[in-house]
């Protein structure tokens, strides 16, 4: 009776490891996402596409997220050498345009805000903030959930590295 019920623990306890493991990962990794596929728009209701031609960084946020509030006054920061380095800057959030539109006078104006069409949810978007960074073919340099420590460095090796149109 011992050794059945012994038994019966270990095989619960890897069953919740087995499946711990796969919530982590299923959530941690950003998904695999394409510039076209994503459906955005202004905070005026007008179309937004994150086409390629341009370095893009695309950061899924919300306003209420303290990683994502972190992240913006850093990217702020170096926003002289974005702008040198010809650099896009989307900021996507799924929350209510009144929120955004209150939201928006604490970022620099070259960011661009937009509303996810949707949820993030929808989109497999379940960690904030979620980054990409898109070189100017459209092909995906990096994907990170979780604060990205952004750097001059980082910036200047991302569009150094990615192939030209």
């Amino acid at each position: 009776m011992l050794k059945k019920q012994t038994l019966i623990r270990v095989l619960l306890g890897l069953l919740l490891l087995a499946g711990g493991t796969h919530l982590y990962f299923r959530f941690r990794v950003a998904p695999a996402l394409l510039l076209p596929e994503i459906q955005m728009q202004t905070l005026n209701g007008e179309s937004v596409t994150a086409t390629q031609g341009q370095a893009t960084i695309l950061i899924f946020f919300a306003t209420w997220c303290p990683d994502c509030r972190r992240e913006l006054p850093v990217l702020s920061s170096l926003e002289n050498r974005i702008t040198d380095l010809n650099i896009r800057i989307i900021l996507v959030s799924d929350e209510s345009v009144e929120k955004l539109q209150q939201f928006s006078s604490t970022i620099p104006s070259r960011f661009e805000l937009v509303k996810l069409k949707g949820k993030f949810s929808d989109n497999d978007i379940h960690t904030l903030p979620t980054s990409y960074l898109f070189c100017q073919d459209g092909s995906v340099y990096l994907k990170k959930t979780g604060a990205i420590e952004w750097t001059s460095e980082l910036l200047e090796q991302f569009t150094k590295d990615c192939p030209k149109k």
